[in-house]
């Protein structure tokens, strides 16, 4: 299973989308196979080299500024946290189970992770690498896919044995639950984040994020993800 994330110095770290990372551009890729995030130089398309991490790491999210990477690894509930100037591990975090998908907050003091087996979604403190006192939301368990919010206020997830999405208060802790008929998956959200798009079943629908109602649906020709 492979992923690959970079990151702009200007610090977008979305999952989803190949950015770059400064001084040098850089790819970061999970081999989960192997217990490895693999640097490619995107210029050379070339292996540039590998930093050891949790066992199968899935998902990889950056901080604003890129000077950090935080990697999902669902084999060993946890979170490997990577200095990115050196390329080294700095810490281990232990979060929930089978962790899957990770998001930065845009202001870079948290971390939040969706666990598929276990429950809660953990919330990383990134000034010391801990859980934070909360140490995780309630009502969003088993999740799969994830989306954050530009201004870091509402965590939109996916939540495939509920069949729902569920967009979460990431201060008050406060779940909006919408269900469906099928599992849920892939997520992402528009730019100005009036819309999430969401991999249900066969289809891709279209979600108000004001109201969490179904704007439109469109099917796919194969299950979607």
């Amino acid at each position: 299973m492979l992923a690959i994330v970079c990151s702009l110095v200007t610090g977008f770290a979305d999952t989803a989308a190949a950015e770059t990372v400064a001084p040098r551009p850089v790819l970061y890729a999970t081999d989960a196979n192997n217990a490895k995030v693999v640097l490619i130089d995107p210029l050379t398309e070339q292996i540039a080299g590998a930093i050891a991490v949790g066992d199968q790491p899935v998902a990889i999210a950056l901080s604003p500024d890129g000077m950090r990477a935080y990697v999902a690894c669902s084999g060993s509930n946890t979170v490997t946290v990577i200095d990115t100037a050196s390329n080294t591990p700095l810490a281990n975090v232990a979060v929930g189970i089978e962790p899957v998908s990770i998001a930065a907050a845009r202001d870079g003091s948290k971390v939040f992770v969706g666990n598929l087996r276990s429950g809660p979604i953990s919330v990383i403190d990134t000034s010391t690498n801990t859980l934070t006192p909360l140490g995780a939301f309630s009502g969003a368990d088993g999740v799969l896919g994830m989306a954050l919010s530009a201004d870091g206020r509402h965590l939109y997830t996916t939540n495939p044995f509920s069949l729902s999405v569920n967009r979460v208060d990431t201060v008050s802790g406060a779940v909006t639950r919408l269900r469906f008929n099928d599992q849920t998956a892939g997520i992402a959200l528009s730019p100005d984040d009036s819309r999430a798009y969401v991999a249900v079943g066969f289809d891709v629908v279209t979600i108000d994020t004001a109201t969490m109602t179904v704007v439109s649906t469109v099917a796919t020709t194969g299950y979607a993800v």
